[in-house]
């Protein structure tokens, strides 16, 4: 299942096998709560907390632009846009150090098969995804091993995961 709104986490908790969240900040002129790209990691916690960490978590980092959806709304305004590169790879590793242990990207086939995106805008769109991801696929091994020591104590606006890789050593990330 893939949520918008933490707060379902818990009330669904019966329904699903796999958690994901979705939260979608760039160019979203919703409400200011849905506007940050720290809910990447804040949306993430909540449903790992509300899971005990008891379900895999596959979260759905952003990668479309809003005028996709939202023409009307976007006309003129610049701040409806894809996300950056550097967006997209804060969105990701926000997820992966607030619990999640798999991603999918939401939604390539906007950026590959819509009209109203350029062709040139779709590739180089794409090979930004490919970069991203693929950093990701790099530390797969770290990702998805056992959990390390807890981290105690954390600044606000941080979040920090642990990982007991090879030979008992600890990987630590930390993401803003």
């Amino acid at each position: 299942i893939v949520l918008d709104k933490p707060a379902h986490v818990a009330p669904l908790v019966q329904g699903y096998d796999v958690i994901g969240v979705d939260p979608y900040p760039i160019g979203n002129h919703g409400s200011a709560d849905r506007t940050a790209i720290g809910i990447a990691a804040g949306w993430a916690q909540t449903a790992r907390r509300t899971t005990f960490g008891f379900r895999p978590m596959w979260n759905v980092p952003q990668l479309f632009n809003w005028a996709t959806y939202r023409k009307k709304e976007a006309e003129g305004n610049p701040g409806i846009r894809f996300p950056t590169e550097e967006e997209m790879r804060s969105m990701v590793w926000q997820s992966v150090a607030a619990g999640a242990n798999g991603l999918v990207g939401y939604s390539f086939f906007d950026i590959n098969e819509r009209e109203s995106v350029a062709r040139e805008t779709a590739d180089a769109k794409w090979a930004e995804v490919c970069r991203v991801f693929s950093e990701v696929k790099g530390k797969e091994g770290t990702i998805l091993a056992a959990p390390g020591p807890d981290v105690t104590a954390c600044p606000t606006g941080l979040v920090v995961r642990t990982w007991t890789v090879a030979e008992g050593k600890t990987s630590v990330l930390i993401c803003n």
